[in-house]
């Protein structure tokens, strides 16, 4: 009976720890989100792919496309954008990215889809893209901690994503059709 009662004790322990909410200050649409991916998870796969919408086999920047919605008919439910364009180039090109990102994640919401987001992260110190370069990459760590050289345009670079992803709590309002909300 005790071995019995230690062993409902450890099930009923585990089903609990594998529905908790690890962030315990998530927003409540952190909650929910969670919430309806555990209860699809129960019947169904959502299907995502990087860069869906953006570009695919023969085309790029097409409104409403996708190589996955030519074959199957829908978009896939996860789509994948990356922030790799919000850094390392001119201010209007990273306007001009960060809208069509926004476009994008709106959409993907639009359509009752979820946006999963990516960071190849430029290295600033090495004036160049994200793939390390033996003779040219520099180690930046030690140059974008405070106090190093490339500091003032790390915090800036940091200070742009952040505002793309709380664009809708600057409208005042949480996701909605017309709007995102990055949730953690």
């Amino acid at each position: 009976m005790k071995r019995l009662l230690i062993s409902l004790l450890g099930a009923l322990l585990c089903t609990a720890a594998a529905n908790a909410q690890i962030d315990t200050k998530a927003t409540p649409e952190t909650t929910a989100l969670y919430r309806n991916l555990k209860k699809l998870s129960e019947q169904h796969i959502l299907f995502g792919h990087q860069h869906a919408t953006e570009y695919g086999h023969g085309w790029s920047g097409d409104e409403e496309r996708s190589d996955v919605k030519s074959i199957t008919g829908s978009h896939p439910a996860v789509i994948g954008v990356d922030f790799m364009g919000l850094s390392g180039r001119p201010a209007e090109e990273i306007t001009k990215t960060a809208e069509a990102l926004r476009k994008n994640v709106v959409a993907t919401y639009n359509r009752g889809g979820i946006t999963t987001v990516a960071w190849h992260f430029s290295n600033p110190a090495s004036e160049g893209g994200f793939y390390w370069k033996d003779g040219v990459s520099k180690p930046a760590m030690a140059l974008i901690k405070p106090g190093g050289s490339h500091h003032e345009q790390y915090k800036l670079i940091l200070k742009n994503n952040r505002r793309f992803c709380t664009f809708g709590q600057r409208q005042g309002r949480h996701a909605r059709a017309n709007d995102i909300q990055a949730i953690p």
